[in-house]
């Protein structure tokens, strides 16, 4: 963020997207800085630096996730990824024909541990993926591993 505090010309996000629709010119190097989903460690982490370098931010909230103990589908991933690493003495049959039609998973089976790259590639493998194919997947490794309740107020 002090890069780019000393480097760019950062503005709010709707006076970037005014700008650009009026066909006011820029200066070079411009830009916004924006975080997705709206997480508290966009508050916990991000707010302060911001605060530090007087930069504006503009925050995505998923809002038909507050108010609820609903999981992010990524969250649960995690969850069912640290699940399997840590049965993986238990892996059942079952489990081997699910990570082998969903092929993001089959990387879990073959290692002791995975890191955070790898990790990254499962979940990123879902990306793009329809939101029905990404809560079967779910649904199944969760049914298998006979997991918790992704409505349940605690988390990982």
């Amino acid at each position: 963020m002090e890069y780019l505090s000393k480097n760019y010309n950062v503005l709010p996000l709707d006076e970037l997207i005014d700008a650009i629709k009026s066909g006011r010119k820029l200066r070079d190097y411009t830009c916004a800085i924006t975080f997705d989903d709206g997480w508290q460690d966009n508050y916990k982490n991000a707010f302060p630096v911001l605060k530090k370098y007087h930069l504006p931010a503009t925050i995505f909230i998923t809002t038909g996730f507050i108010g609820s103990y609903e999981w992010f589908y990524h969250d649960k991933i995690l969850y069912l990824i640290s699940t399997i690493l840590n049965n993986k003495d238990k892996i059942t049959k079952e489990l081997v024909n699910i990570t082998n039609r969903w092929k993001s998973f089959i990387p879990l089976l073959h290692n002791d541990s995975l890191s955070d790259d790898d990790i990254n590639s499962v979940i990123n493998n879902f990306r793009g993926l329809p939101i029905n194919d990404i809560n079967t997947i779910i649904s199944e490794l969760q049914v298998t591993l006979r997991s918790k309740d992704f409505h349940q107020k605690d988390r990982f």
